[in-house]
């Protein structure tokens, strides 16, 4: 990710991974979309707390995001959807979308992924847009 103006990461929730990579990369934005107030709350709270003047907020579904200055999205704990990777690829038509999934990922049960060039390694998959 290095060289890159921004990351977003989507269903951001507790903050995981935005929130670590914006400590690690303080020369980066990081965009954290999170669609319950609740969770926005306590992200603000982090933000403020650590001063990661490098991390701006939106309380947002991603779906309702029309405009973003990102190529690269993550996310960890969200459903792998084709809507969610679709989506992205309007936003960002040759961005990356890196997804952190568990042991139990099966690529097989996700037929839409064939649209897109992917790559999987240990713990993440990386579909490009």
């Amino acid at each position: 990710m290095e060289g890159e103006n921004a990351v977003a990461d989507i269903g951001s929730g507790g903050g995981l991974p935005g929130i670590p990579l914006a400590i690690v990369n303080r020369g980066m934005k990081f965009i954290l979309i999170e669609r319950r107030e609740k969770k926005v709350q306590f992200l603000l709270e982090v933000k403020e707390e650590i001063g990661l003047n490098n991390v701006v907020i939106l309380l947002k579904n991603f779906e309702e995001v029309r405009e973003l200055e990102t190529e690269t999205f993550v996310s960890r704990g969200v459903r792998l959807e084709n809507g969610i990777i679709s989506h992205a690829k309007k936003l960002a038509a040759k961005g990356r979308y890196i997804y952190f999934k568990g042991k139990s990922f099966d690529s097989k049960k996700y037929p839409f992924l064939r649209n897109y060039k992917t790559e999987e390694r240990k713990e993440i998959l990386i579909v490009y847009l």
